[in-house]
């Protein structure tokens, strides 16, 4: 699949459960902001890994690579604060914030894959 392609599904995922998080509309187990920023966790975590794995193995120390490690170890954090409840974590403890933080780094992570492969 091209990589153009897969970052259109994430940034659909990405929009699609933020706006239910947000909006606080009842879809199967997602039910509030902390549900959704949970869901999109494990769902950015699997499509992270799939998307990256690639451009990771041709090209491990370009740039682009090393930035969305960074934001991929961010998001697996914030994952983390949410899964426990850490509740007392600045800024990340708060489920909204979470999830906003989760959908945004997601998107910018595809970004920076779909540059590493461009490079490439």
């Amino acid at each position: 699949m091209k990589r153009s392609v897969f970052l259109m599904i994430e940034i659909a995922i990405a929009a699609l459960h933020l706006w239910l998080g947000l909006t606080g509309i009842s879809f199967l187990w997602i039910q509030g902001p902390r549900s959704a920023a949970i869901t999109l966790g494990v769902i950015g975590v699997i499509m992270g890994a799939i998307g990256s794995w690639g451009s990771m193995m041709n090209h491990p120390h370009a740039s682009s690579n090393v930035m969305g490690t960074v934001i991929e170890v961010l998001l697996l954090l914030t994952l983390f604060v949410q899964v426990f409840g850490w509740e007392n974590f600045p800024l990340l403890g708060d489920p909204v914030i979470a999830l906003v933080v989760l959908a945004a780094g997601l998107v910018v992570k595809g970004i920076f894959e779909m540059m590493a492969e461009k490079i490439a």
